[in-house]
Formats: C-alpha cells, sequence, structure tokens
C-alpha cells in the first residue's frame, strides 16, 4: 500500500471545471457527493449536486439551495441565481415527501452543463436503497451524455456479510454473478467486474472503495484494487468522513 495520503479527495480525481462525475455502485455515494460538494464549495468553485435516481435527503444538503425541475418554470434561470448567489445548488425533480427527492432526466443534466458551464457536476446515477453491495438491473446505471468521470463506490464495510436481501440489493443479480454465502474481496471483485464493466459510458472510470479506516481495510481494499486495475485509474481507499484517501 502506498504511503501517499490526501485529505483532498477533487485533487486525486483530478476533477476540473465543467466536468460531470457520475457516482455508482453501493456503499456511500450520498456521504462521497457531499465531501465532494463540500470540497468544491470551499476551494471557491461552483458545483450543483443532482441525481438521476431517487435521492434521499441527506442531512448534510439541509443548507443547499434546492431548484426542482418540476415545479419551477423557469428552473434554469433559478439554478444560475444559486450558483451566481451561493456557487452551489441541489438539483432535483421535485419534492416526494420528507426523506426523498425525485431525480431528474439524463437530459436535465446536459442543459444544467449549459446553463453553468464553469461548475462541476456531480450526479447520483445509481440506487442501492442503503445496501451494501449490488449489481446493477437492465436499466441500470442512468448515466448522462457526456459523463468525464465515472466513479464506482463500494464499500469495505460489506465485507464479511452474509449475501442476502438485507445486505445486497438486486440479490438476484447478484447471485448470478458469484456463488459465495459470505461477502469477501472476491465477491466485490466478481460483481463489479460481471455487473458494471460493461455498462460504464467512455469516460475516466474511478474506484473508490469507501469505509477503509484500519490496517485491514486498506489490505483488503488494495486486493480488490489490484485485481481490477485493468478497468479503473484512479484506484482509491479512502474514509470519506475523516477525509483520508490512499491511491492503491
Amino acid at each position: 500500500m502506498p504511503d501517499l495520503t490526501s485529505p483532498n479527495l477533487t485533487a486525486l480525481l483530478d476533477i476540473q471545471s465543467g466536468h460531470v462525475v457520475a457516482l455508482i455502485g453501493a456503499g456511500g455515494k450520498h456521504t462521497l457527493m457531499d465531501r465532494l460538494g463540500r470540497e468544491l464549495h470551499e476551494a471557491g468553485r461552483p458545483v450543483v449536486l443532482t441525481s438521476t435516481t431517487n435521492l434521499h435527503r441527506h442531512a448534510n444538503f439541509a443548507a443547499i439551495g434546492v431548484v426542482q425541475t418540476e415545479v419551477e418554470r423557469d428552473w434554469v434561470a433559478r439554478l444560475r441565481e444559486a450558483i451566481e448567489r451561493d456557487r452551489r445548488a441541489l438539483l432535483v425533480g421535485d419534492d416526494m415527501g420528507p426523506a426523498m427527492f425525485r431525480g431528474v432526466d439524463p437530459e436535465t443534466v446536459v442543459r444544467t452543463r449549459r446553463a453553468v458551464p464553469d461548475a462541476v457536476v456531480i450526479v447520483k446515477a445509481d440506487g442501492a436503497r442503503k445496501r451494501m453491495l449490488k449489481a446493477p438491473a437492465a436499466h441500470e446505471p442512468v448515466f448522462p451524455p457526456d459523463t468525464d468521470l465515472c466513479m464506482l463506490v463500494q464499500t469495505l464495510a460489506a465485507l464479511g456479510k452474509p449475501v442476502n436481501d438485507h445486505y445486497v440489493h438486486r440479490l438476484d443479480v447478484v447471485r448470478n454473478l458469484t456463488s459465495d454465502e459470505t461477502i469477501r474481496t472476491g465477491t466485490i471483485v466478481d460483481v463489479i467486474r460481471g455487473g458494471y464493466l460493461e455498462r460504464l459510458p467512455p469516460a475516466r472510470r474511478a474506484l473508490y472503495l469507501s469505509c477503509a479506516a484500519s490496517p485491514a481495510a486498506l489490505e483488503d481494499g488494495q486486493r480488490i484494487a489490484d485485481a481490477l486495475k485493468d478497468a479503473f485509474d484512479p484506484r482509491l481507499c479512502g474514509d470519506t468522513i475523516n477525509g483520508t484517501f490512499v491511491p492503491s
């Protein structure tokens, strides 16, 4: 495992102004979206957070101005105003109640990029229903056109958990990819390689292994990263909340 660590994830990922970054996978997409959004905002860079799937109301999103494309007639103007005022916005379809926002369609992300061309647009493009492992269904992930960076997230906290519907989303799809009854490093590799690789867009591909908060977790993360080094670059293990990220 390399000794290099960094608290700046946007630098490690080389996220540039105007980029569209799609987050997929299971186990930490919301927290990662919040982390990237805060890093960009604190650096004075404009950022739009959005989703092409339904989006849970993360507590850390409460301070961000919400623009609803299905409610506000001129949502593009509202988005520009929010970016001009605060350099950040949360773009959703509409409000689905106290716990959830409806997402936007991929074409809305295209319009967003045109409306605020200097902003980084971070898109949750996959849903896992709070599970620790998933394989995508035929209609997933929902990528915006011209995605610049596709970031597959997988929590290392899944290791050692049983392969059942409490921990796994799309269990039937996962069982077609592995015969394991317990989630191991090889299980994760099989699910990513068999479930996701053929679905990724022609963009840079990053692998982010979250919940890497111990030496043992970092070793497990390194095994997974090594097994997928032909498919992702960069490959990172990280503790998103504490802000430690280690290239693998």
